[in-house]
């Protein structure tokens, strides 16, 4: 329970933005749970500190923790630290420009939650496939992501990291921007309608 207790204090710094404070806790963290052989809180703590790591723009140090993390989390069936490790893959591979890499692991991520779905990371996924969508010239199917985001994280009151928020509104910029704001509000009407498979399943059309 105390690896626990420090993860959660080292995530209250990371949203506040005080990452070396989190870093700090998330350190200490991992090496109760690894003295301790607590896989499953091992598992968390190498994955917040990939996470960590991929804001400061240390994909190489990221990718090592994410690598060590989802292959604790295959290991011990922790399916929640799987999907966590894979978005959090894809968002690295973004960053660095590697979309053929990143889409296949948003690919994997979402299709694990086609019927029994996490709201917080599914919706970081499909802002990312959102993303690359935008970038390939698909505007349309990127509002129709953000619509389909936007009823989920409303309809449950999830909480999302500023970084997701503020990436969700460029993407709602560069499409109105692209197609105009009436097309893009229709667009955005018919994925509030979608339930979740039916959104994964248009994101990889």
């Amino acid at each position: 329970y105390i690896g626990i207790g420090l993860n959660n204090l080292g995530q209250i710094y990371a949203t506040s933005g005080d990452y070396e404070k989190a870093k700090t806790f998330f350190e200490e963290g991992m090496q109760i749970d690894r003295d301790l052989g607590n896989k499953n809180g091992l598992s968390f703590s190498l994955e917040n500190l990939g996470v960590l790591a991929y804001v400061n723009k240390d994909f190489t140090g990221s990718k090592k923790y994410l690598t060590e993390g989802l292959t604790i989390s295959r290991e011990i069936g922790n399916r929640l630290g799987e999907l966590y490790a894979l978005s959090s893959f894809a968002q690295v591979f973004l960053a660095e420009g590697d979309i053929k890499t990143a889409e296949n692991y948003f690919e994997e991520c979402l299709m694990m939650q086609k019927e029994n779905s996490d709201v917080k990371i599914s919706s970081m996924c499909l802002a990312g496939i959102a993303e690359i969508k935008l970038m390939n010239g698909y505007s349309e199917t990127a509002a129709i992501l953000t619509g389909a985001i936007q009823e989920r994280l409303e309809s449950t009151g999830t909480f999302i990291e500023d970084e997701t928020k503020y990436k969700i509104e460029e993407i709602i910029k560069s499409v109105k921007d692209n197609i105009g704001e009436e097309r893009y509000l229709m667009e955005f009407e018919k994925g509030k309608k979608l339930s979740t498979k039916e959104a994964i399943e248009i994101a990889f059309e």
